[in-house]
Order: C-alpha cells, then sequence, then structure tokens
C-alpha cells in the first residue's frame, strides 16, 4: 500500500528522552532521565551547555536513571556519573567553585618531617 509505514518493532534506546536544564546565572542543573543512554546525556551537555564531560572507561551501552534538582554542576555529575567510572569535565561560561583544599598552610600545622635515604647514612 502507497503512503503506509509499516509500525516500528524495533525496541527504543530510552525509555524517556534525558531532560537537562542549566541555569547559568546560578550554576545549578536539572536532570532528569530514565533509563537513558549516558553518552547520549553526555552529548546533549556538550552540545547544549558547553560542558564538556570525558570519562574514559565509558561504554556506549551503558545506560541511566537520574533525577537530579537545582543542584551545583560538579554534584549533578557526579551523581548523574555511575561510582566505578572515573570522568572529567570542564565548563565553559561559568565559574565552578568545587569546595576542597584550598593549598593554605594552618600556622599550627608542625613542619613535615625529613626523611632519610638509608644509603646517605653513613
Amino acid at each position: 500500500m502507497a503512503g503506509c509505514k509499516s509500525p516500528d518493532t524495533s525496541s527504543p534506546q530510552d525509555v524517556t528522552a534525558p531532560r537537562i536544564a542549566l541555569n547559568l546565572k546560578t550554576d545549578l542543573m536539572t536532570i532528569k532521565a530514565d533509563n537513558a543512554s549516558l553518552l547520549k546525556i553526555i552529548k546533549e551537555l556538550n552540545e547544549q551547555h558547553e560542558i564538556d564531560v570525558v570519562v574514559p572507561q565509558l561504554s556506549k551501552d551503558r545506560k541511566v536513571s537520574v533525577n537530579i534538582t537545582n543542584m551545583p554542576v560538579n554534584e549533578a555529575l557526579s551523581q548523574l556519573i555511575p561510582h566505578d567510572l572515573k570522568y572529567y569535565f570542564k565548563a565553559k561560561n561559568m565559574e565552578i567553585k568545587i569546595p576542597g583544599n584550598t593549598g593554605d598552610k594552618k600556622a599550627d600545622a608542625p613542619p613535615p618531617k625529613k626523611i632519610r635515604n638509608s644509603a646517605n647514612q653513613r
């Protein structure tokens, strides 16, 4: 029959398409995905929000389900990417504040101990 399409019998790759929103004023991200391709989410982050995420050990078949609402970008990514995978990211056009060691020495911190090489102790 001309003009009739046979129904698509292939299984869908994503149960629902991921929804990603980023507020550039607050640097807060919302990601909602149900059994979605992690690779597809990462590509969308790059293409639409200029966030480059590198996951060296990522399988193209990896699926994720997340419901992240108004979370800082670094925290949202740590929720999105499974804990068994290492990742790196760079975000353009936004300042990301990641809490951590500032490198400042405390005034009351003892000086580092010197370690002697046993070969030089003669």
